[in-house]
């Protein structure tokens, strides 16, 4: 599974417009499972995201590199940049 990231313009996207949504900006390499939280804060350069309560990640979205992971079990999933 890929994580896809898009920027959304402050006026938003139009309704019905019928239109083909633009490429992704950023596509995050493959994760080992689904993708079932995905953590994000329009202040800070990264995203937390967990796949199937098995692994963590942390990615960096300037570089679009992985920062962290951990294949710990995961129960439950805050974020808060610094």
């Amino acid at each position: 599974m890929q994580i896809k990231l898009w920027r959304i313009p402050e006026s938003g996207v139009p309704a019905g417009s019928g239109a083909s949504p633009s490429p992704p900006e950023l596509v995050l390499p493959g994760q080992p499972r689904r993708v079932e939280c995905l953590a994000f804060n329009p202040a800070a350069d990264d995203v937390l995201a967990s796949s199937s309560g098995e692994t963590v990640s942390a990615w960096d979205l300037v570089e679009g590199k992985e920062i962290y992971n951990s294949s710990q079990v995961i129960c439950f999933q805050s974020y808060k940049p610094t």
